[in-house]
């Protein structure tokens, strides 16, 4: 029986998440399972107050007050990280962090990407 797309798993993806998931997989994993999970929001905020566990993010941002931003202003920031995540094919998430952390401009979305990064890693 062929498998319906319309309902995504909770099971975190092994490996660099971005990597082969086409757009509205992805879209509605972040949605369903990062963004409305109580239990995986708490994960993500909690991670992104830990900079010690931010392998990208950048040394100038890495004690800044971006580091205990509010979760709807992370919300915000990860919807348009996302936009632009999806729509580069092939590229993995640990890759784009890396690039992120390069340039200063980026650096807190590095910070939220490897919180990302840092969850998907971490949940048991």
């Amino acid at each position: 029986s062929r498998r319906q797309t319309g309902e995504p798993s909770y099971e975190l993806p092994q490996g660099s998440v971005a990597c082969g998931f086409e757009e509205p997989a992805w879209l509605a994993y972040f949605e369903k399972c990062l963004l409305n999970d109580r239990r995986t929001v708490s994960l993500f905020d909690a991670s992104l107050t830990r900079p010690i566990h931010l392998l990208f993010c950048c040394a100038q941002a890495r004690h800044s007050h971006e580091c205990g931003v509010q979760l709807a202003v992370l919300r915000h920031r990860l919807d348009l990280l996302l936009a632009d995540l999806i729509h580069r094919p092939g590229r993995c998430l640990k890759i784009w962090s890396a690039e992120a952390a390069n340039d200063s401009q980026t650096a807190f979305d590095a910070q939220i990407l490897n919180a990302i990064a840092d969850l998907l890693a971490g949940d048991e």
